[in-house]
């Protein structure tokens, strides 16, 4: 039976995690035949390559968290019997992009009418 995606990242944390802590020296290839896990993934989460359940897709922009507030916002202009315009939806979407990535901001994916 085929491992799950979730149970080989698991793995790979723990690598990362021995890598860290207990390895006396960091050696990728070792830890992935120790753990069980691809090397190449293992590489790649060392690098910083986040897995794909991590991941925003390439077509969404906002993440869960900042989708709500977007959201929150209609609703609120809704309470008060205000319409949004398009206009008003992107503006909001961008402050919200701009507030959370602060430090980052030239690696910043804005949201845009098109």
């Amino acid at each position: 039976m085929q491992e799950s995606y979730k149970e080989v990242e698991r793995r790979i944390q723990s690598a990362i995690k021995w890598l860290k802590n207990d390895a006396e020296k960091i050696n990728i290839v070792e830890a992935a035949r120790n753990f069980d896990v691809p090397e190449a993934r293992l590489r790649q989460r060392w690098n910083g390559v986040p897995p794909k359940t991590n991941r925003i897709a390439p077509n969404q922009t906002l993440n869960d968290a900042q989708d709500r507030a977007l959201c929150h916002f209609l609703n609120t202009l809704n309470k008060l019997h205000l319409l949004a315009t398009q206009a008003m939806l992107v503006s909001t979407a961008n402050l919200i992009l701009k507030a959370a990535y602060t430090d980052k901001i030239e690696l910043l994916r804005l949201v845009s009418k098109d």
